[in-house]
């Protein structure tokens, strides 16, 4: 009886360790989509975007990379892109956003402005990020 009394609360923890997915589920191991932006100005050229997947879930705290992605020289808008993760690295109780930028000669371009989630919490792992002017 003893036993079934410790062994209870693991089995409990377990199991909702489970049903959320845990850390480092097994969904995708990627987040695709594609960079654009409202503007009818062509991209520069020798210029580049820079996707980063962040994990967000702590508020008053820097996002912590989780993975990115680099595109130079891109041909056009909308810039498609792919960003490879560990997926252990992704914890279902956590919240993860895309944030993306154009740069063109060590200048900022264009940036996103909004959170872009992903991944956990019902959001998908593909994503339209639309960037805006960046002010200089």
């Amino acid at each position: 009886m003893k036993l079934l009394a410790l062994l209870a609360p693991l089995a409990l923890f377990a199991l909702t360790a489970c049903q959320s997915g845990g850390a480092g589920g097994t969904g995708p191991s990627s987040v695709t989509g594609s960079v654009s932006y409202r503007e009818r100005i062509a991209l520069p050229p020798n210029c580049t975007v820079e996707v980063k997947l962040l994990d967000v879930s702590l508020a008053d705290a820097p996002a912590t990379i989780i993975g990115q992605a680099v595109i130079n020289n891109p041909r056009g808008v909308p810039v498609p892109f792919r960003i490879t993760f560990d997926p252990a690295r992704i914890d279902q109780t956590r919240r993860y956003s895309v944030s993306a930028r154009i740069t063109s000669g060590g200048r900022q371009l264009w940036i996103s402005d909004r959170s872009n989630p992903v991944l956990t919490q019902g959001h998908p792992s593909h994503i339209e990020v639309v960037v805006v002017l960046a002010e200089h």
